[in-house]
């Protein structure tokens, strides 16, 4: 009986995290932005590089149009391509840390 509760409980959690980051109005996460002061203007971010060569192609193409864009990136990759990095830095782009994908069944 335990186990079902359990498991009951666990799926609610997961519908609700899969909801929660895919509602663009959710606050779950914290504040949420769901639109900027100007109607022009967006946000582009760019998850899990630096990747080799693809991530150097998109800096010429982000160049080309004057954009700046957030490159969330992973420590392992960075640590094998720090040029790639510092190239994306000194372009003027946004760097963030995207944490490594762990193998774990926490969630699912």
């Amino acid at each position: 009986m335990l186990e079902v509760v359990v498991g009951a409980a666990r799926r609610g959690g997961q519908c609700l995290c899969g909801f929660s980051a895919m509602a663009p109005a959710s606050q779950l996460y914290g504040r949420t932005l769901i639109r900027a002061a100007n109607p022009r203007q967006l946000a582009l971010t760019l998850d899990d590089g630096p990747n080799d060569p693809h991530t150097l192609r998109l800096l010429e193409v982000l160049a080309r149009h004057d954009v700046r864009a957030t490159f969330f990136m992973i420590g392992r990759y960075v640590q094998q391509r720090p040029q790639i990095a510092r190239a994306v830095a000194e372009a003027g782009h946004a760097l963030g840390n995207q944490p490594s994908p762990i193998e774990s069944d926490f969630l699912f």
